[in-house]
């Protein structure tokens, strides 16, 4: 019996062994378990406070923005200071480079003259640029200076998409540099752009007595009807001021001599530069709009391009100047534009594929319509007549009634206006 009982006692005591070892392994188990997950919220936690220290808008990032922000708004406190400190030297208040270069020169600040705008360079490498009226404006691309031809035709990206639907089909173009620097040497440096096609008949603004101009044998072109013309009876006289200078070698003429014109290839020009309706196509970043390149920008834009000499009248050599005869003639005059392609050794109205490169900058081919209207007066065979480039390249000039003629318009950026360079052109830096 008393062996049974021991017996008994042992298994009772293995059992709790048992039991008790089992248990153990369970709490190790846990403990283990709970360690493991301290450890992964430990990581998560480090990672979340490494992240948050070093990460874009992480304490260290974020105190390196604020350093740059507070040197940015430091450099142009000292800017700010400088420029109206030098505008005060100046008893018509104007902003002059080395007045501004003097007053920045504690600063170890760099002053360049680009246009009518300066540049100013701080040793942080930071540019600023600053205007003529003092505003200040931080550097991140290029201005109309630092442009070079050889871009010319490249797009613009980010201006503005012209809706040019026409018969229902909804059709977009874009821009392309035209030009950049100054057209005359009073003029300020902008950038020019063009529209990339040819807008519809459609998408012409009406005059701004609301009088619209009528379809031309193609698609996209068309003529001037005697109810657009009239509408800016003063010829000369109604061409908006702020778009004169593209005409500048006539302007000049017309102040020379005292006149003006209220011909008829002058009042169809007043209404392809009125920016009143032209400027449909102008956003915050341009000053203007016109139909058309001018005679002038367009010899601007492709002489400096291709290396050519053309020129577009010129009233300094009104007494000496010849046609291609040897015969006295007048390179601009009341009734308009003749033309050189030879620097002005010989004046012509007309040359037979002047525009020799495919370049759409410059000239489409042929199909929507045979060429654009340019925004000048020809000195041609009549009054009537206004210059135009073929699709052929043919610089010539017709009747205001020719069928044949469509529109690109321009657009004149502001001179503060910056450009980036990006993987299909450029954009505008907001």
């Amino acid at each position: 019996m008393k062996k049974i009982k021991e017996e008994k006692q042992m298994k009772k005591q293995n059992k709790r062994i048992e039991i008790r070892n089992e248990k153990i392994k369970m709490e190790k188990g846990i403990t283990i378990l709970a360690l493991v997950i301290t450890i992964i919220v430990l990581l998560i936690l480090a990672g979340i406070t490494i992240n948050a220290i070093t990460g874009d808008n992480g304490l260290i990032g974020n105190a390196g923005t604020a350093k740059e922000e507070a040197e940015i708004a430091n450099e142009k406190e000292i800017l700010e200071e400088a420029t109206v400190s030098s505008m005060g030297k100046d008893k018509y208040g104007n902003l002059k480079q080395e007045t501004l270069q003097e007053e920045l020169s504690d600063n170890d600040v760099e002053v360049t003259q680009s246009g009518n705008n300066f540049i100013c360079k701080f040793p942080s490498e930071r540019e600023y640029i600053v205007n003529q009226d003092g505003d200040i404006t931080e550097k991140k691309g290029l201005l109309a200076s630092e442009i070079s031809a050889e871009n010319y035709g490249n797009y613009v990206m980010n201006y503005s998409d012209i809706d040019v639907a026409d018969g229902g089909e909804s059709q977009k173009s874009d821009w392309q540099i035209y030009y950049a620097g100054k057209v005359t040497d009073e003029a300020e440096e902008h950038i020019y752009l063009i529209s990339s096609n040819y807008i519809s008949v459609e998408s012409i603004p009406a005059s701004k007595n609301n009088h619209t101009l009528t379809k031309g044998s193609y698609p996209y072109s068309a003529y001037f009807p005697d109810n657009v013309f009239n509408d800016y009876p003063n010829g000369s006289d109604d061409v908006a001021e702020e778009t004169r200078y593209l005409n500048g070698q006539y302007y000049e003429y017309l102040t020379y001599n005292n006149t003006k014109s209220t011909n008829t290839n002058m009042r169809v020009v007043a209404y392809m530069c009125d920016t009143s309706v032209w400027n449909k196509f102008k956003t915050d970043k341009a000053e203007f709009a016109i139909g058309s390149p001018t005679i002038e920008l367009l010899f601007k834009s492709y002489n400096k391009k291709y290396g050519t000499n053309y020129l577009a009248g010129s009233l300094e050599s009104n007494d000496t100047s010849k046609d291609s005869e040897g015969n006295p003639v007048e390179s601009v005059n009341k009734t308009g534009y003749r033309i050189s392609n030879n620097g002005g050794d010989s004046w012509t109205t007309a040359y037979n594929y002047g525009i020799i490169t495919q370049d759409t900058t410059y000239r489409l081919t042929y199909g929507n319509t045979r060429g654009i209207w340019l925004a000048s007066p020809a000195n041609g065979a009549s009054t009537w007549n206004i210059m135009k480039i073929d699709s052929n390249g043919q610089v010539d000039n017709d009747g205001y009634l020719g069928t044949q003629q469509g529109f690109r318009p321009i657009v004149c950026l502001k001179p503060d206006v910056q450009l980036e360079k990006v993987e299909d052109g450029y954009r505008i830096v907001e």
